[in-house]
């Protein structure tokens, strides 16, 4: 009982506290960042509104990086079209011919897959006919689509009101 073997609470504990919180960081210990962050928010949730300021402060800069992220993600498609272009600049047209058939292959592989094997594991596994499966996914994907159409009707006039009614369209 007394022996300590390798995969103790003690060894799983130690390995989560890191001994640099900066090198944490910088060498992406994932684990250890997520523990240190969740010992910071615990004591901030415990510390109340004292802890105001410091809430405050990192909700800011989870603001500014959320904005910043808002237009990298923005501006990735033209540094795409960058990178193709140079691309084009230094092959030449040879550049494409690999690229379509790389999309190529992949479009076959994925109609494989959809046509072939799913079909085969849907009849010889799960016992079930590939035609009405599809049939009925199908239908129900066009109620889905349909729903925010339906939902957009205006609501039906209340039985007790007098006067004219309107004809149901």
């Amino acid at each position: 009982m007394g022996k300590k073997t390798s995969g103790s609470w003690l060894d799983l504990i130690t390995g989560l506290v890191p001994s640099n919180l900066i090198s944490a960081f910088s060498e992406g210990e994932t684990l250890q960042v997520v523990f240190v962050a969740l010992i910071i928010g615990t004591a901030a949730y415990s510390l109340g509104d004292k802890a105001a300021p410091f809430v405050y402060f990192h909700r800011a800069a989870f603001e500014v990086i959320q904005r910043v992220l808002g237009w990298i993600i923005r501006l990735a498609p033209l540094g795409t079209l960058g990178l193709i272009g140079n691309a084009v600049a230094s092959y030449g047209n040879e550049f494409f011919v690999p690229l379509l058939k790389l999309i190529g292959s992949t479009y076959v592989a994925c109609a494989l897959v959809l046509f072939a094997v799913y079909p085969l594991l849907l009849a010889l596994v799960a016992k079930v006919s590939p035609i009405r499966f599809s049939a009925k996914s199908w239908k129900r994907a066009a109620v889905r689509v349909r729903l925010p159409v339906l939902r957009r009707q205006p609501p039906a006039e209340p039985a007790d009101r007098p006067g004219p009614r309107r004809a149901a369209v």
